[in-house]
């Protein structure tokens, strides 16, 4: 498991890095699912000069294709921990609980939390979207179900990650 440590420290070569998943992680280098693929493209077009787009970068309209599906967490000291900020309906409906305004780290995921929280931190070091893609238990009739997401960086006006906007879609 990948540690907060180990991610900042690579933070400083991420543009001479290449992108590797880890074994046993939901972390993958791509998706198939053309609505998560979409948003990444999005989110690409919104960098100007290699840097991070910032969250004043996105208009309402720009979500309008994902509405129900986005998630925007903000980064809570330097990434050891997310609030979440907004999550779509979609989202909440499928998980059939509201976890807004709440800390990752304060939520049960099943012994996944950990292994989430990672993941989510992965945007903030390699400076671009990363993919998702996993198994989940249904919270409605405990059965499994699978999920694609994307989570993409976004800066604050000194170029600092302070944000991760993304979509998440369940089977």
């Amino acid at each position: 498991m990948m540690t907060l440590g180990t991610l900042v420290s690579r933070e400083r070569t991420r543009d001479q890095m290449p992108f590797q998943p880890e074994a046993g992680s939901d972390v993958v280098d791509h998706v198939d699912h053309p609505m998560v693929q979409g948003f990444a493209d999005l989110w690409n077009s919104k960098r100007t000069g290699g840097g991070l787009p910032q969250r004043a970068d996105f208009t309402t309209e720009d979500f309008l294709p994902w509405f129900g599906h986005v998630l925007m967490l903000d980064v809570v000291e330097g990434g050891a921990d997310f609030r979440y900020r907004l999550i779509g309906t979609h989202i909440t409906n499928f998980m059939n609980r509201d976890l807004s305004t709440r800390l990752v780290s304060q939520c049960d995921y099943a012994g996944a939390r950990d292994n989430g929280l990672d993941s989510l931190r992965r945007p903030l070091v390699y400076g671009r979207p990363v993919f998702r893609s996993g198994r989940v238990v249904w919270s409605v009739d405990q059965s499994e179900r699978s999920y694609t997401s994307v989570h993409c960086p976004l800066s604050n006006s000194c170029g600092a990650p302070e944000m991760t906007i993304g979509v998440v879609y369940f089977s």
